[in-house]
């Protein structure tokens, strides 16, 4: 299972031409987006702060005009209705209700960061792949900091999590 953290969600989105091409070092393996998902080659999750997030950063991106978010948004609203190997962890309701700020504020959010040496806005994709873990989940990420946690090292055997260098 694939876990992309909202950057790169953001990177798909705000791509000049479909498909994108991620090579992953650890997957040892070329990565299609978003057909990976509609083919059924990788499957992945994503959960209403992930979402809100990926809404927020379209937003402040630079590489997006304002006029085209909304065509973003729509394809990746479509990809998330229509393909079975996108598992989305959320109804609408809580879509409407997360609040960014308040996830990244909760006490243990800041607590595992610190103990984590991670951002607290990064604890909850990888809470995401903790409920996961049993699926194997591998966390792409542009984050250099988020990148750096070795799951492994902190008894979390059965997840990966793998820095990208995209090019923005």
């Amino acid at each position: 299972m694939l876990i992309l953290d909202s950057n790169v969600w953001i990177y798909i989105a705000t791509a000049d031409e479909l498909p994108v091409e991620i090579y992953s070092n650890t997957l040892g393996e070329r990565l299609y987006f978003t057909e990976e998902f509609y083919e059924g080659r990788h499957q992945t999750v994503l959960s209403a702060y992930m979402l809100e997030e990926i809404q927020q950063g379209l937003h402040r991106s630079d590489r997006v005009e304002s006029e085209e978010i909304d065509d973003a948004l729509t394809l990746l609203f479509k990809l998330l209705s229509s393909c079975d190997d996108v598992i989305t962890t959320f109804d609408d309701d809580e879509l409407n209700e997360v609040e960014l700020r308040d996830v990244r504020q909760k006490s243990h959010n800041q607590l595992l960061g610190h103990l984590l040496d991670i951002q607290a806005k990064d604890v909850p994709i990888l809470s995401l792949a903790y409920e996961y873990r049993y699926e194997r989940p591998h966390i792409l990420t542009d984050d250099g900091g988020f990148g750096e946690l070795s799951p492994a090292a902190v008894g979390l055997e059965n997840i990966t999590i793998e820095e990208l260098s995209l090019t923005w």
